[in-house]
């Protein structure tokens, strides 16, 4: 083993940090603030949202066999690279000391993290971080739906409090007698499609507070079912919870999300139909590759036309691919397990 006289000498130490998010021009490519700086040199600072994750890595020329970090809020870690969490919008001061067979060195970086609070839409703990008064949907242990065991940065919103920005979403359509955090009217960012939306989220479309249309907000995937989505319990009976709309239509082998519809009311992604039958007017899904409805043995891409039972006709040009409409058949094998052929298509 060398000794200690011919170990190098621990003459300085920096750090850098990964998982900022929005730092200075100088950066390193991998999202991580450069070391810092030496010799007069003017070290970057990290940034990032509410709650930000980093880790901290030590950079010498020497061997170092013992850490001491600081992180500005009064933990630390004696670890080699630790993960840290902010939890709160600040600025951090960020020191760390350490010893190896070379000697000592520390570095104090006054500043070095700059957490700025979560934006709309930004997943969240704790009311604290959200910006602009906004609070954080169910932070602090609220029993949610699952996607939402982490909050959501948003607002309270109605037609006469519209929304600073983002959509007002009723998130409440289906009226539940025991509603959870989420299930009201709040604001949502904005969206055409997932890609405009924060990590986490995808762009739904749910109908607007206070009536009067649908709008198309980023939300967590899985808590509301689309037009088309399959919504009966566990019992086989329509739940109308699960539906964004607040409406599970009794079609199918196992019920799909729908809306009573006048023309022209339904979302972007369906159109209204007129069945032949007893059938209300409904929103039915317009067919596209991964409808939902092809999951389902007794729904099937369906045209329009023709006065049976489940026959329908719909608000507009006809889809080319179809709609998510019940199966028409000839013979019950057509149905699949428990599903019978009556009138020409798939039921019960």
């Amino acid at each position: 083993m060398p000794s200690s006289d011919s170990a190098a000498s621990l003459n300085w130490v920096e750090f850098a940090i990964a998982g900022c998010q929005n730092i200075a021009a100088g950066s390193s490519l991998d999202g991580s603030a450069d070391a810092g700086a030496r010799d007069g040199g003017v070290a970057e600072v990290c940034t990032g949202r509410a709650p930000l994750e980093l880790r901290f890595t030590a950079v010498a020329t020497a061997e170092i066999t013992i850490y001491n970090w600081k992180f500005g809020d009064g933990q630390g870690s004696t670890e080699s690279s630790p993960v840290k969490q902010y939890p709160m919008p600040g600025d951090y001061t960020v020191s760390l000391a350490v010893g190896g067979p070379g000697g000592t060195a520390d570095v104090e970086r006054i500043g070095a993290v700059r957490v700025v609070p979560a934006e709309l839409g930004d997943r969240c703990t704790a009311d604290g971080q959200c910006s602009d008064d906004r609070e954080c949907v169910c932070s602090d242990g609220v029993p949610c739906r699952p996607g939402l065991e982490r909050g959501l940065c948003s607002v309270e919103c109605s037609a006469s409090n519209p929304c600073a920005s983002g959509v007002c979403a009723d998130l409440a359509a289906s009226n539940p007698s025991s509603p959870q955090d989420w299930q009201r009217s709040l604001c949502l960012f904005a969206c055409a499609d997932d890609s405009e939306c924060p990590d986490e989220l995808t762009c739904q479309e749910i109908p607007m507070a206070g009536g009067g249309g649908w709008v198309k907000g980023c939300f967590v995937p899985g808590a509301l079912g689309a037009i088309g989505a399959s919504c009966f319990d566990a019992t086989g009976l329509p739940d109308h919870h699960a539906c964004a709309s607040g409406f599970c239509a009794d079609v199918g082998a196992r019920g799909a999300c729908s809306a009573p519809c006048l023309s022209g009311s339904c979302p972007p992604s369906s159109a209204c139909a007129d069945f032949a039958g007893s059938l209300a007017d409904l929103c039915l899904l317009r067919c596209r590759d991964e409808t939902p409805c092809t999951a389902d043995p007794w729904l099937a891409c369906e045209a329009p036309g023709g006065a049976a039972e489940f026959d329908f006709t719909v608000d507009e040009p006809t889809w080319p691919d179809g709609y998510c409409a019940p199966k028409s058949c000839s013979q019950s094998i057509e149905c699949g397990v428990g599903g019978s052929c009556t009138g020409g298509f798939c039921g019960r």
